[in-house]
């Protein structure tokens, strides 16, 4: 088991956050291009604030009228002192809610949720623009959606998968997966051609080598958590596996088989991002993280936004940032690659946030 520390937050925080996976800037239009040599040209020294291109994903229902009108997900400015909603258009929508977005990592965005619903923004001449149409099956519920390259697999209740291989256009249903209906939460792609889902079962985790046409199960039997996200480390070739209970679970063999790599015990691991070697984890209450910086081969654990927020996952983006989005209107942010932490402001009321994503990091 890798060792595990507790730590205080580091004192002090750069300017350097955003919420969730996607977009712009409030008032700054923004292309792939942009964002891509954003990230290349901060390499080195970072600059204080957000880059454009993050987008935060709420669960409130929306609808084409009433005060709930705003299922879309919201993008800040570069000190996450403001948000603005990315832009839709209803046609005839009824009343939708959205769990889970996605990035494809050059300008694609996907988010998905009740009725079968999806709604797919892409970006030209700096512009944003919208379609929306249904997934495979009639008023299904769709969790979470992850991309690699143009392809994409989406999940939810009831053993639900579909997958697009033309950018998000169209989507179908997979031809083969374990047997059962388990009620899917999240799936993850190691970008080179390993798919991961799992969630609503204890122990459940199933793998994909075909773009998420064909599945098998690779679950944890010696476990009794519940997994709620997974991550693939690229720079150490390894996966990693967050649910309840404090435990992380990790595969070096590409997912075929696991090992746990730590157990806090009472932490409820809700999401799990990696960027370089740099892991964080999140949990569903008392603002507990986890963090490694050597591709989870050691943790420290703190405590960060007053010990209050419940968090429901986490993301990376460019130069060192991370968001962190939760229940209650909880967003914090990082520009020094989760050594300290900011509250995000002038968040829309009464929301919970589902999920994040920078939309130059796929999936």
């Amino acid at each position: 088991m890798a060792g595990l520390d507790d730590a205080e937050p580091a004192a002090g925080t750069t300017r350097r956050q955003l919420l969730g996976r996607m977009a712009v800037a409030t008032g700054v239009a923004w292309t792939a291009p942009q964002i891509l040599s954003m990230e290349a040209a901060s390499a080195a020294t970072p600059t204080p604030g957000l880059t454009a291109g993050w987008a935060a994903q709420h669960s409130i229902a929306g609808s084409c009228s009433g005060i709930t009108a705003s299922y879309q997900p919201y993008t800040p400015n570069s000190s996450a002192t403001s948000w603005s909603p990315l832009p839709r258009s209803c046609g005839s929508l009824l009343v939708r809610t959205l769990y889970g977005l996605g990035s494809n990592g050059t300008g694609t965005i996907i988010a998905v949720g009740d009725q079968s619903f999806r709604v797919r923004w892409t970006s030209s001449g700096g512009t944003m623009s919208q379609d929306s149409q249904g997934l495979p099956g009639s008023f299904g519920v769709y969790r979470d959606i992850a991309a690699s390259g143009t392809a994409w697999v989406a999940v939810g209740d009831s053993g639900a998968i579909a997958r697009s291989t033309d950018d998000g256009v169209t989507f179908s249903g997979t031809t083969s997966q374990p047997a059962g209906a388990p009620g899917l939460s999240f799936v993850a792609t190691s970008g080179s051609g390993t798919w991961l889902a799992g969630g609503g079962t204890i122990g459940l985790l199933w793998r994909s080598t075909d773009g998420g046409a064909t599945w098998s199960d690779v679950s944890i039997g010696s476990t009794s958590a519940i997994f709620q996200g997974a991550t693939y480390v690229a720079s150490a070739s390894r996966w990693l596996a967050a649910g309840t209970l404090g435990e992380i679970w990790q595969s070096d063999d590409d997912g075929v088989t696991w090992a746990l790599n730590i157990d806090t015990g009472s932490d409820s691991w809700a999401g799990i991002a990696a960027r370089g070697s740099t892991v964080v984890a999140v949990a569903a209450g008392l603002g507990r993280i986890a963090r490694s910086t050597n591709a989870a081969g050691s943790w420290t654990t703190t405590t960060i936004g007053g010990g209050t927020p419940a968090f429901t996952n986490v993301a990376a983006g460019p130069d060192q940032e991370w968001m962190a989005v939760g229940l209650a209107n909880q967003v914090l942010w990082s520009d020094d690659d989760g050594a300290s932490w900011s509250a995000a402001s002038g968040l829309p009321s009464l929301r919970t946030w589902e999920d994040v994503v920078h939309a130059d990091v796929a999936g």
